[in-house]
């Protein structure tokens, strides 16, 4: 059985990860918002994308796809970024969204009548 120090000590190591793990799923949210936020997506727009952390834990992957509602067109890619910083997170999700858009997701989205890119 557990000491009441090692106790305690556990408990402070677990809400110090606990943290972390809330800042580093906040940087994949954000370069998730941030690739759907280029595209202009909403609802209406059969689009997704999903960060996660590699192994060594300061590079942040996002797997992206655009589609048309029908699906004969589909784009899917991912890129990676050592991330620091939210400002980092977003930019992966804005630079995936330009490679996406330049690799076919603009005649997807223009299909849709979303030509107007943000």
């Amino acid at each position: 059985m557990l000491q009441r120090e090692q106790a305690v000590a556990a408990g402070r190591a677990y809400h110090t990860m606990d943290d972390f793990a809330l800042l580093a799923a906040a940087a994949a949210v954000t370069a998730e918002r941030a690739y759907l936020a280029a595209l202009g997506g909403g609802c209406q727009v059969p689009a997704g994308a999903y960060g996660r952390w590699d192994a060594d834990g300061g590079t942040l992957r996002l797997t992206a796809m655009l589609a048309t509602p029908d699906g004969s067109l589909y784009i899917r890619r991912s890129a990676a970024l050592a991330c620091e910083a939210d400002a980092d997170a977003a930019r992966l999700g804005a630079e995936l969204a330009a490679t996406i858009i330049a690799e076919g997701g603009f005649e997807i989205l223009k299909r849709m009548g979303r030509g107007g890119l943000r």
